[in-house]
């Protein structure tokens, strides 16, 4: 039994300097999604471009994370002005 583990399911990250190795030795680069798996959690990710949930504008961080949001069937998310960000 688990008692207050917390299993993620899903992670974005983004930025366009980011890099991420893969367990398989595949280094993403810039923004990407990180996508549970079997025996590794969280440690796999997949460039945006890559994704079949096709993001709109991966260059957009309000954009991205309204995307994002809708992946994870979030239906309400406040209104964010991009340009305070």
């Amino acid at each position: 039994e688990r008692a207050r583990a917390l299993v993620p399911l899903v992670r974005l990250d983004i930025g366009k300097t980011l890099r991420h190795p893969n367990p398989d030795g595949r280094v993403i680069k810039g923004s990407h999604i990180h996508i549970y798996r079997e025996g590794y959690d969280i440690k796999f990710a997949f460039p945006l471009g890559e994704f079949p949930f096709r993001f709109r504008n991966p260059n957009s961080i309000v954009t991205t994370f309204e995307d994002f949001a809708r992946y994870c069937n979030i239906t309400m998310f406040p209104v964010i002005q991009e340009r305070l960000i």
